[in-house]
């Protein structure tokens, strides 16, 4: 009985040794055919997503969540941490004065810092090398061109916060996937 036992456990090894190789993720939908909510059609992508397989979508149109710090910077960050640490090789160059129509006047509002919604061509880019060829180039994670959407997204920590500062408020998550604010009803005194 124990040489069936070994008999068996090698036949099984061998078995899965010469196995077709499956990629794993040869089942998962492409990104590029989702749309949603009559937008054009874009590729629905991760920051994670478009960083490590930046190549699959160049020259595409992505929509992508990403993190902009604010003060007229040129870079939106895979995150808020990212922005923090300044890892520019989880940044994306964009153009801000293209949102407005061309050049910057003094009195045009400022982008304020924040989590947006981006809808943009995406490209990669090599190294930028900034001053007289005497700086070390910059990797950044690519270029965001053609932009027809950027939509500033409210984060969970701001519901919270301005939730608390509604008398009866209590978070929720609608269908346990959607975070939203409710009111309780307050007993009557």
């Amino acid at each position: 009985m124990n040489k069936l036992a070994r008999l068996t456990c090698v036949a099984l090894v061998l078995t899965a040794c010469t196995g077709e190789d499956h990629p794993a993720d040869s089942k998962l939908p492409d990104p590029c055919v989702i749309k949603t909510n009559g937008s054009p059609p874009s590729c629905e992508v991760s920051a994670q997503h478009l960083l490590s397989a930046g190549q699959e979508f160049a020259g595409k149109i992505v929509s992508v969540s990403l993190y902009y710090p604010g003060y007229n910077a040129s870079l939106l960050f895979s995150g808020e941490e990212s922005a923090e640490i300044h890892d520019l090789s989880s940044a994306f160059v964009f153009d801000p004065t293209s949102l407005r129509g061309g050049g910057r006047s003094e009195d045009s509002p400022e982008l304020a810092s924040g989590y947006y919604r981006v809808r943009a061509r995406f490209q990669q880019v090599g190294p930028l090398t900034v001053g007289e060829g005497v700086v070390m180039p910059l990797v950044v994670a690519g270029r965001l061109i053609d932009i027809t959407q950027l939509e500033k997204i409210r984060t969970v920590r701001e519901i919270r916060e301005d939730c608390t500062s509604i008398p009866g408020c209590k978070m929720n998550y609608l269908h346990g996937f959607y975070p939203i604010p409710t009111l309780r009803e307050q007993p009557e005194s």
